[in-house]
């Protein structure tokens, strides 16, 4: 058996088995895995949304198939499931029952609303959906029965008897009405021809698994299955649900199995990112929680790292400033005096001069003795004895202050100057007047003191340390954007909508970090002038 005539096979099924039905992709294409890797798949969701109608038609992809299907309640007897008691072995004081027509012949199962069976029914069905084997009165039978297909509209979150049944659900999808119904109106069940239909013989079933076995798996692919893992299970680690999201033996030996399945389906010969997606049908227990395990599934395949695109521009950041400090020398006149800036804001070589004052808020403080300079814009109420505001605001919102028994009042402004005010200012140290940065450093051709050259040292070091960081992650990052982009189109497992949110939160993460790469390039230039 070819891998490509397989996967050609498998494409046209899908595509046909999808006719005359909207928005079931997903149910189709994952409901033929689970028959061809020989397991079962739980569908949950509300009646109505043709979950039997494809059970039956995906049944039809096997050779002569036996289909048994079933609506399960309270009620329902071992009688409906398994056969009748058969007589003939009663009246020999044998129990056994007539299983010819019912489950345990069947090769496809579809039981509706299985969590509602009763407790005999639901503990033979444990060995059914696990081994495929039947206890028939006394004996143990093989049972034909290739996979389950179950739907509930519900799921049994707090009964613990129900667990190890749900559990040998390996795949789980929710099922939901159509969203554009526009579509339905359109819809024609002459779409669908069963004898479009391309079947497998049970022989081919066996063959194709065991050929999928041969299917490698890499050390880098199994380390992301167990991250996913691992982050899973941490992030529910506490739940006091029964139902949590822990992650057992059986389903993670299973999940290799199905995974090693995808890649031969996808002829491949070997897993490769892409069909890590299908994970999202496999590890999660609660609907509640499919979205946030449907993102740390893609964020890993996709390499996306919560707040790291934040962290690392936080270190870029961090050493940047560290870098342009060594660079904010105070200037020096033509000859080499130290330049300081006077209360106008001119430059002088007195280290001691007139300065502004300035209140705890960094403003310059500036004072008027004479009330009609103050252009206002609005006035509150009658002017008030003691140190307080006197309700006068100048244009741009500045609030003017009223001394007790004077008229001198006082005005904070950002501005060196306003009309009509004399600066309150006194004598003291001047500030320095230094260099903008490494710019107006390079302009005036200056070098660094030996100091700032051991400081220059250590932060180029440390920077060229977290810039490799960033290129291998950038590196592994075009790595996995080229491998999606081939496989992904292609992969029969992998829905429209999942492809193309893939796709773009992966590219958006390999911009955040190109980004993020060009300015650590920009940084090590500077640092390259700095030292020619």
């Amino acid at each position: 058996m070819e891998r490509k005539n397989i996967y050609i096979k498998v494409k046209k099924n899908i595509e046909n088995l999808n006719k005359g039905l909207i928005e079931r992709e997903e149910i189709i294409s994952l409901a033929l895995l689970t028959i061809l890797s020989k397991e079962n798949i739980l569908l949950i969701g509300p009646p109505g949304t043709a979950k039997s109608e494809i059970s039956r038609r995906v049944s039809s992809v096997i050779e002569k198939s036996n289909y048994f299907e079933y609506l399960l309640t309270k009620f329902t007897t071992p009688e409906e499931i398994f056969g009748p008691i058969s007589i003939k072995n009663l009246e020999k004081d044998i129990f056994k029952r007539v299983i010819n027509g019912y489950m345990p012949s069947s090769h496809i199962t579809f039981l509706d609303e299985i969590f509602k069976a009763n407790s005999s029914i639901l503990n033979a069905l444990l060995t059914l959906l696990n081994e495929k084997i039947y206890h028939n009165g006394n004996e143990i039978e093989k049972a034909n029965l290739i996979s389950i297909i179950a739907s509930s509209n519900e799921i049994p979150l707090n009964e613990e008897e129900l667990q190890a049944l749900y559990d040998r659900f390996i795949l789980k999808l929710t099922v939901d009405y159509v969203d554009d119904l526009k579509k339905l109106v359109f819809i024609s069940e002459d779409d669908y021809n069963e004898e479009s239909i391309e079947k497998f013989s049970l022989k081919e079933i066996e063959e194709i698994n065991k050929l999928a076995k041969n299917i490698k798996i890499s050390d880098e692919i199994i380390e992301i299955i167990i991250k996913i893992k691992q982050e899973i299970e941490k992030e529910y680690e506490n739940s006091n649900e029964i139902i949590n999201e822990k992650i057992s033996d059986r389903k993670f030996v299973k999940t290799i199995k199905i995974l090693k399945l995808v890649s031969f389906l996808n002829n491949k010969d070997k897993i490769t990112l892409d069909d890590l997606i299908i994970l999202k049908n496999i590890f999660w227990n609660d609907p509640k929680n499919i979205n946030k395990i449907k993102d740390i599934v893609i964020n890993n395949i996709c390499l996306i790292e919560k707040n790291y695109s934040k962290k690392i521009n936080m270190i870029y950041n961090s050493w940047k400033e560290n870098f342009e400090e060594l660079f904010k020398i105070q200037e020096k006149d033509e000859n080499g005096n130290l330049l300081y800036l006077d209360i106008n804001g001119e430059k002088t070589i007195e280290k001691r001069g007139e300065i502004h004052l300035k209140d705890e808020f960094g403003d310059f403080l500036f004072f008027k003795g004479h009330r009609e300079y103050i252009k206002i814009s609005k006035q509150l109420s009658s002017w008030d004895h003691d140190y307080e505001d006197t309700g006068i605001i100048t244009i741009d919102g500045r609030k003017i202050w009223k001394y007790e028994f004077s008229n001198i009042q006082i005005i904070k402004t950002n501005k060196n100057s306003v009309e009509g005010y004399e600066k309150l200012s006194e004598v003291g140290e001047l500030k320095p007047l230094l260099l903008s940065g490494y710019n107006e450093f390079i302009e005036k051709n200056l070098k660094l003191s030996n100091d700032k050259k051991e400081k220059l040292e250590t932060i180029t070091i440390n920077i060229k340390k977290e810039y490799n960081i960033v290129i291998e992650k950038y590196e592994k990052l075009n790595k996995i954007y080229n491998e999606l982009n081939e496989n992904i189109y292609n992969n029969l497992f992998v829905i429209e909508k999942d492809r193309k949110n893939i796709m773009e939160k992966l590219e958006n993460n390999k911009k955040n970090i190109e980004l993020i790469v060009e300015k650590y390039k920009e940084l090590l230039e500077k640092i390259d002038m700095v030292k020619e």
